[in-house]
């Protein structure tokens, strides 16, 4: 499942055929148009010390400067490895454009790039623009892994101001949530510190200005981070302590369930995209249906379902992790042989050497392991302050039904006084307008954070924090 990062794009530099090496320096972009999404992918190419070097940006996934650590042209051809992303190009100059094949976990995707100038960061139409409204500062604490960094986004007046902590979901992503050329985390803390929210976002462990290793730790730890950064913004002198909550999006909204149930957790919580249902039971759903939003064959959904189903139950059966992994190795054998060939075809680049290696290494990680197994209605149950869970009804990753119903039952169980559960017409994982919910779309729409999601969240949050 990917809750945050949803596809790991790693690339390459092109330069080029037909050019000399003076040539080709400068910026180059294109659109890597992969299963789940297109993606813009950016070359930037100098000359130093006599020889060409380049480095990578992702401007949709907010990774950039990944180095290319070799470069080979010769007769008119460029081939390019990347090693520390095991992926690989070779192309060629034509008509002023560079034109050639990606290649990557035994999957192959043309790739063009044009020349380009300028500034590529992307900037979205919801992204907020100077001079702000209110204050903002940059704050750094004590985390339980190490330094934890993020931005203070304060109200105009005098406070305390009641306040809230915004989590993320799973994968690494800074304090923003920047992903697919999109800020979500900016967009959310803009609206509420406008209607006088104090917003406390975070750099993820290991990211940005946060230090740590985001390894080998599963979200039981990354709960600590968050309940650290909790601790940090009630502790401000211009914040409320006793109106400061979480807004979780995704995994950040399982955080944020454990986080209330516990002594010393938040005021309020909202639950944004957050999973209401063990991650057995979601990843084999989120499967089927991203698959079939994306036009595989039912054969080829029904083929990933079995494997999915031996993999997890491998997971919960072994409990040491290198000999999980081999068994994890036998089974994705097993199931390659006896599959359909024509599923097998279009699962390809899934199953290939490097993909299933890559599948196992996670598959076997101690995040993974607790995600399979965790409930979160257990922890639901225990929650005593308000609550406000919102889906889109669009969302393919978290879907609305299974996940809202079974949170809905949980907040009912444990006789929560004051909770709110909405499924939001249209909005899909980001809670963007959408038209499929697939991921491929997230890059393509310019809007971020539909405004009937944020009039939602802040009109519910106003009722409890600012009113008489």
């Amino acid at each position: 499942m990917v809750m945050k990062r949803i596809v790991l794009l790693t690339a390459a530099l092109l330069v080029a055929a037909g050019c000399s090496p003076e040539d080709i320096t400068g910026t180059w972009q294109g659109t890597l148009a992969t299963a789940p999404a297109k993606l813009r992918v950016v070359f930037n190419i100098s000359r130093q010390d006599g020889r060409l070097t380049a480095t990578l940006d992702s401007p949709d996934q907010a990774v950039r400067g990944v180095p290319v650590a070799g470069v080979e042209f010769a007769q008119g051809r460029l081939k390019l490895d990347v090693a520390a992303i095991n992926a690989g190009f070779e192309g060629v100059i034509e008509n002023g454009r560079l034109v050639g094949t990606w290649r990557q976990a035994g999957a192959e995707f043309p790739l063009e790039l044009a020349r380009v100038q300028g500034d590529l960061t992307g900037r979205r139409p919801q992204d907020p623009l100077l001079p702000l409204p209110y204050r903002s500062e940059d704050i750094t604490f004590p985390g339980p892994a190490g330094t934890i960094a993020g931005t203070l986004t304060l109200p105009e007046g005098d406070g305390p101001f009641p306040a809230a902590l915004l989590v993320s979901g799973s994968g690494q992503q800074n304090r923003d949530q920047e992903i697919f050329g999109h800020r979500p985390f900016l967009v959310l803390a803009d609206h509420l510190t406008r209607r006088g929210i104090a917003v406390l976002r975070c750099d993820d462990r290991g990211i940005g200005g946060s230090t740590g290793d985001p390894t080998l730790v599963s979200s039981e730890d990354f709960a600590l981070d968050a309940q650290a950064a909790l601790d940090r913004l009630r502790a401000h002198p211009e914040v409320d302590a006793a109106r400061t909550g979480i807004i979780g999006h995704s995994e950040g909204a399982l955080i944020g369930a454990m986080l209330a149930a516990r002594d010393g957790g938040p005021a309020f919580l909202v639950m944004l995209a957050g999973p209401g249902i063990p991650g057995r039971e979601l990843l084999p759903l989120q499967g089927e249906l991203l698959m079939r939003a994306g036009g595989a064959s039912e054969a080829a959904i029904a083929a990933n379902r079995r494997l999915q189903e031996r993999l997890f139950a491998k997971v919960r059966q072994v409990a040491e992790p290198d000999a999980l992994a081999v068994e994890l190795g036998l089974t994705f054998e097993e199931e390659m042989a006896a599959m359909d060939p024509a599923a097998r075809a279009e699962l390809a680049a899934e199953l290939s050497p490097r993909a299933v290696a890559a599948q196992v290494r996670a598959l076997a990680s101690p995040w993974f392991r607790f995600f399979l197994e965790y409930d979160p209605a257990t922890d639901i149950r225990r929650i005593k302050v308000p609550v406000l869970a919102l889906c889109g009804s669009k969302d393919l990753q978290v879907p609305s039904a299974r996940n809202l119903a079974a949170i809905k039952a949980a907040l009912e169980a444990g006789q929560n006084p004051d909770h709110a559960v909405g499924e939001l017409p249209g909005l899909n994982h980001l809670f963007q307008t959408a038209e499929t919910g697939h991921i491929r779309e997230y890059a393509a729409t310019e809007e971020t954070f539909a405004l009937l999601a944020l009039e939602t969240i802040g009109g519910w949050l106003e009722e409890r924090l600012l009113e008489d």
